[in-house]
């Protein structure tokens, strides 16, 4: 892809910023494209990895959302158990990690970790900053409940940026990581508060009236993985064979077809295996290091 990937753009030092103008076409444009995965096609789409390394880009900037190899085809308004916990560090749901399930919520949650990311610049997880700004969701979620939420602008952008939209674009990130999955936004309202920018934001904040410190997941990802590491997971299992989705969205938000060559996957967490992870974090540290 000619522009790579959204993190190369977001987490490379030696990379020029995205522009905010820029930022906020890539936010609307991955919304549409779930929007489309999650209610537009004959069969919904759980994307169930969705990452800012996984949001491709054209060369003029437009989004292509790539790897689909955790894809799963369910019928609308069903979930699906997976065996093991898929996905990536820092951007999966609450109730994935607890219950093994995935829903189109779980992959809204995902798009709220990207969404913050684009406005702070900041990775979702990120062991060089000070300790109460290591995890981002949680961060966030202070300095919303303190009223502070501008001080999470990514620095890099200076005061180059439209003020309404950046507080529309947190809100909004901050609504859909919600740890109570039923209280998320849809995909469709999210493109809906995106697009119509003279929606008072008053409208927004009342979907978030107590914003409590999502800790279940990403105490995990803390116990669990080694936060010092922007590596995927934690625990590595087998490969997969390739897989590929063609599918073609309409709008700026088209999906790039991609092949998927590798899987690492998650072991389930529930409470009778945390032992086994725990007892796992020697190892896994020395293989990394080794």
């Amino acid at each position: 892809m000619e522009n790579k990937t959204l993190d190369t753009h977001l987490f490379n030092s030696e990379i020029p910023p995205l522009a905010w103008d820029v930022r906020y076409k890539i936010a609307q444009g991955l919304a549409k494209a779930l929007r489309y995965l999650h209610e537009e096609c004959a069969q919904c789409i759980l994307h169930m990895d969705i990452k800012s390394s996984n949001v491709l880009l054209d060369y003029n900037f437009e989004p292509k959302l790539g790897d689909f190899g955790l894809a799963k085809l369910v019928d609308y308004g069903a979930s699906i158990e997976f065996p093991v916990l898929t996905g990536t560090r820092g951007y999966v749901a609450p109730e994935c990690v607890l219950s093994g399930t995935g829903t189109t919520h779980s992959d809204v949650y995902s798009y709220g970790v990207v969404a913050l990311e684009l406005a702070t610049g900041r990775r979702t997880i990120d062991p060089n900053v000070e300790e109460d700004k290591q995890v981002l969701v949680r961060w966030m979620q202070n300095l919303y409940k303190g009223g502070n939420v501008l001080e999470g602008v990514d620095p890099k952008l200076g005061d180059d940026y439209d003020e309404l939209q950046m507080k529309r674009l947190m809100v909004i990130g901050l609504w859909c990581v919600l740890r109570e999955f039923h209280k998320r936004p849809s995909m469709k309202e999210v493109v809906r508060v995106l697009d119509n920018t003279d929606d008072p934001l008053s409208d927004l904040h009342g979907m978030l009236p107590c914003l409590v410190p999502d800790s279940v997941a990403h105490d995990f990802d803390m116990i669990l993985g080694n936060p010092s590491r922007s590596s995927d997971l934690i625990i590595p299992m087998e490969m997969e064979t390739p897989k590929s989705v063609d599918l073609v969205v309409r709008g700026s938000a088209r999906l790039q077809d991609y092949t998927y060559s590798s899987l690492f996957v998650w072991r389930h967490i529930p409470v009778l295996h945390l032992l086994r992870y725990l007892m796992g974090i020697s190892w896994l540290r020395s293989s990394h290091n080794g």
